[in-house]
C-alpha cells in the first residue's frame, strides 16, 4: 500500500484503521 499522510489519507478518503487509531 502507499502510505501516506494522515491529512493526505483524509484528502483522498484512503483512512485506514491504522490511521484511526494513531489520529
Amino acid at each position: 500500500n502507499y502510505w501516506m499522510s494522515a491529512e493526505e489519507a483524509k484528502k483522498y478518503g484512503l483512512i485506514d484503521e491504522v490511521y484511526e487509531k494513531r489520529a
